[in-house]
């Protein structure tokens, strides 16, 4: 209400006249013109100015607070700040021309505007309001129709599209002519398409954990409404999506919050809940209400949107933190591998690039891995925290160099194909997960150095101590000429360093570990830009090893709690 938004993680001055257009971190304005005529994508430029950002503020989440404070207190300042805001986007964002048409995000704003309609509808007082967000969705109802981002491989956008042709189409059936028609589109392709996006234990095909969360809300929001409708789900879309569920509950750290694998965008449509937005416990509780499945929530909180979509009444409490028990969860389809207790956190991606072979949100990572000990982050997956502001660094944090891997000849494990794509020949081959109840063993090949003048077969060998989350790493190339080496660790924030010869001590706080490693190689400590959100990045610390080797070599490290 005082005008201060945070957009991502920067503060944004919201004060009349509103600029919709801008990312004012740089004060670059995107003029309105046909929404087609944009290009967002330039190679060289002197800022670091990003589309998302104006993006991010037109999906407008920020109303939907304030829309339930003024259902809290009844003040029609509140109401009429809600109203303001609408009628000034509606004003200056012409229908498909201005930078705020784009078929995601109109897609984003309609689910995030129906949330804020339903809210409202709660009040006789907010009609007038509720009637101008009706024109609003109409019009991103006729745009998303003539717009919908069908390809030959979807992802994350199309399932966006499906879900706000099936809000639309269901709210304005019979009202609108047009609707019914998006409404039985949607209806017809979205548990196709569901299966197509999630792989049947349940990781979503563009491997990027943020972006997996997302989808999943999408899909909750479809099944949610068709289930309203009288529609039945099938059960094999039920069981699959509760394993989509489960992944993300089995990714999360003791402390709840998800581990950044892949892009990440800070993306979410149950946004307005005061908890980090790497902590999915929110969308945890809606699945466990929505699919019968207590077993699912982790947290006793009871959210705002569990309230609002299943109507839970004042002091529900629900059963406390479940699953850390369980030590090891292995999704061999997905490609993922996590190791967990109360304390300590092992996860290694053991899984093609994504987007069946594209890469798209996936990174340049295979055989990564992050490494809490006792409540620590101590080997951190760097994230990617840009897209257009800058494409030059985009790519660098999806590369090999910025993952916890072996790199050879400073080369990129598979190539990277134009500002998204990965080439697909650095496969997941021979994996082998060996569980004991002293230690879990993950062992994996690839051949996506094979393609150098002299081919070098690289294997990863991890070896887990389940007591004390002691990890041993081995790394077998095998070559016949010369090459260098390097294997990657970034740090978590704030963790010092102090290299002692063949040793590091490693400490976070008040806590200590010990990094160890083969005799053959050297080690430097450096920097890299870690992100947790989209448009966040912190300057952290990270260990690289170099090797020369020649013919065949083992090389290894050792992390262990001190």
């Amino acid at each position: 209400m005082q005008g201060n938004i945070q957009i991502f993680d920067v503060d944004h001055p919201l004060e009349k006249p509103f600029d919709w257009h801008t990312d004012w971190r740089f004060g670059h304005k995107w003029n309105n013109r046909y929404f087609k005529e944009y290009s967002f994508y330039e190679k060289e430029k002197e800022k670091e100015y990003d589309v998302k950002f104006p993006w991010e503020l037109s999906r407008m989440s920020f109303l939907i607070p304030v829309a339930r404070h003024y259902l809290l207190e009844n003040k029609k300042e509140r109401l009429d700040y809600v109203h303001d805001v609408l009628y000034d986007w509606k004003k200056n964002n012409p229908l498909a021309n201005s930078v705020n048409w784009y078929p995601m995000e109109v897609s984003v704003r309609s689910i995030n505007l129906v949330q804020l309609r339903e809210i409202l509808l709660l009040r006789e007082e907010a009609a007038q309001t509720v009637d101008l967000l009706n024109e609003i969705l109409i019009l991103h109802g006729v745009f998303l129709w003539r717009n919908i981002e069908f390809t030959d491989v979807r992802g994350n956008h199309y399932s966006a599209n499906l879900t706000a042709l099936l809000l639309l189409g269901n709210i304005f059936n019979g009202f609108y002519g047009e609707a019914n028609r998006w409404k039985k589109y949607a209806l017809a392709k979205i548990e196709k398409e569901f299966h197509l996006q999630f792989i049947g234990d349940g990781v979503n095909f563009e491997k990027s954990t943020s972006y997996h969360r997302l989808v999943v809300e999408f899909f909750l929001i479809c099944f949610l409404v068709m289930q309203r409708m009288g529609i039945e789900i099938n059960l094999e879309t039920k069981e699959v999506f509760k394993n989509a569920c489960m992944f993300i509950k089995d990714i999360a750290k003791p402390n709840l919050q998800a581990p950044i694998i892949g892009d990440n965008d800070s993306a979410s449509v149950f946004l307005n809940e005061c908890i980090s937005l790497n902590n999915h416990a929110t969308l945890l509780q809606l699945a466990s209400l929505l699919l019968k499945e207590p077993t699912l929530n982790i947290d006793t909180e009871t959210y705002i949107s569990a309230v609002e979509l299943f109507g839970l009444k004042e002091g529900h409490k629900f059963s406390g933190l479940l699953g850390f028990n369980k030590k090891v969860f292995v999704y061999p389809r997905g490609g993922f591998c996590i190791v967990k207790d109360e304390k300590n956190y092992f996860i290694t991606d053991v899984g093609e690039v994504g987007m069946k072979g594209r890469g798209g949100h996936g990174h340049n990572d295979l055989y990564s891995f992050e490494l809490m000990l006792n409540g620590r982050d101590i080997i951190v997956d760097p994230g990617c925290y840009t897209y257009t502001g800058d494409l030059k660094l985009k790519n660098e944090m999806k590369s090999s160099r910025y993952h916890n891997i072996l790199t050879v000849d400073d080369e990129e494990i598979a190539p990277m194909v134009g500002d998204w794509g990965i080439a697909d020949i650095a496969r997941p081959l021979e994996v082998e997960i060996k569980q004991k109840d002293t230690e879990t063993v993950i062992s994996g090949k690839h051949e996506g150095y094979m393609r150098l003048q002299d081919p070098v077969r690289c294997q990863r060998i991890f070896s887990l101590a389940m007591d004390s989350f002691r990890l041993s790493c081995i790394d077998k190339v095998k070559c016949n000429s010369g090459h260098k080496v390097t294997r990657h660790l970034h740090l978590g924030e704030n963790v010092d360093v102090e290299i002692m010869g063949e040793e590091v001590i490693v400490k976070s706080g008040d806590f200590t570990s010990t990094i160890t490693f083969d005799q053959f190689s050297t080690v430097k400590a450096g920097q890299y830009q870690l992100s947790y959100n989209y448009g966040h990045g912190t300057v952290s610390k990270k260990l690289v090893l170099e090797s020369k080797i020649k013919g065949d070599s083992e090389l290894f490290f050792n992390i262990k709690s001190v």
